[in-house]
């Protein structure tokens, strides 16, 4: 049987389809976990983008400017300016 030497550019052609095979064929035993591994970090950032939204509303600082109660000392205030109050407040609220 006759053998035939390649030429350099023969082998470097063959020498990168074999290395492009095997390259290959490492990545698409490699795609399951890869496509596990960013299912769970796309589902724990939703998780704690979910917390956030919920947490920092609840953390925020309470109002310093909500009155629950008005105490008045003076004697003659008209009721008019009571039932004003009493509509601010209740449209704060």
């Amino acid at each position: 049987m006759e053998q035939r030497r390649l030429t350099d550019n023969e082998f470097d052609q063959l020498w990168q389809e074999a290395s492009a095979r095997s390259q290959g064929l490492r990545l698409s035993e490699g795609y399951g976990q890869w496509q596990r591994n960013r299912r769970r970090t796309l589902g724990t950032l939703a998780m704690l983008t979910v917390v956030a939204a919920v947490a920092l509303p609840l953390l925020g600082s309470p109002r310093s400017d909500v009155y629950e109660h008005v105490y008045c000392n003076r004697i003659g205030v008209a009721d008019s300016q009571w039932v004003t109050l009493a509509e601010d407040l209740l449209l704060e609220a």
